[in-house]
C-alpha cells in the first residue's frame, strides 16, 4: 500500500507521542512521518537511525516512541521560510516551507499557522483529532479505547481541541468514555 509523507510541527509530534500509538496510527493511515529540523528540535531529540536523520519522541510507561524523518531547509525554500517566519513560529515556517516546496501534507493545531498554510493555497492541515478520529474508524477501535489515548493526549500533552473545533463533540463523547 503506498504511503503518504505528512510533515508534522512540533505540537503534533507532542501530541502524537502522548497516544502511545504513534506507529500503529501511521501504519493504518498509510502515513510517513517527518519534520523540519526547526519542529524536530522543539518536540524530542534528533539522531541517527542508518544514514537517515529522526527525531524520536519517547511515550510515557511503555508506549510507542514517535519517530520522524528529519528533513533540512533547502537553498530554494529559504526565501519562503524567512518570509512566513516574520508571521508564525520557526518550527510550523519551516515545515510550510517544505510542505510547499515539496508538494507534502502539513498537520498542525496551530490557528495561524492553518491560516497561513490555507492562504498558501494548500489543502487544509490535519489536525491531532481529525487523526485520531480517522485512526478511529479505519482501525475499528472502540470509543473506549479511543477514550484512553485522548485522555493521555489531554494529560500527557496537554491537548484540548477548542470548542469550534468541527471533531469537538466527537472528542468530549468518547473522552467521557
Amino acid at each position: 500500500m503506498p504511503q503518504t509523507s505528512l510533515m508534522l510541527d512540533a505540537c503534533i509530534a507532542i501530541n502524537l507521542a502522548a497516544t502511545g500509538r504513534s506507529r500503529d496510527l501511521e501504519q493504518v493511515l498509510e502515513l510517513e512521518f517527518f519534520m523540519a529540523v526547526q519542529a524536530a528540535r522543539e518536540s524530542g531529540s534528533i539522531g541517527l537511525a542508518g544514514e537517515r536523520l529522526v527525531v524520536r519522541r519517547d511515550a510515557d510507561e511503555g508506549g510507542q516512541t514517535l519517530v520522524a524523518g528529519v528533513l533540512s531547509l533547502q537553498d530554494s525554500e529559504l526565501a519562503m521560510y524567512v518570509k512566513l517566519a516574520a508571521d508564525i513560529d520557526d518550527g510550523e515556517a519551516a515545515t510550510t516551507a517544505i510542505a510547499h516546496a515539496r508538494s507534502v501534507a502539513i498537520a498542525t493545531d496551530d490557528r495561524k499557522a492553518c491560516r497561513v498554510i490555507t492562504g498558501l493555497g494548500l489543502p487544509t492541515p490535519r489536525s491531532t483529532p481529525s487523526l485520531l478520529h480517522d485512526f478511529e474508524l479505519i482501525a475499528g477501535l472502540s470509543p473506549v479505547e479511543v477514550g484512553e489515548i485522548l485522555r493521555r493526549v489531554r494529560d500527557k500533552a496537554r491537548y484540548v481541541p477548542r470548542r469550534v473545533d468541527a471533531l469537538f463533540n466527537w472528542w468530549e463523547d468518547r473522552i467521557q468514555r
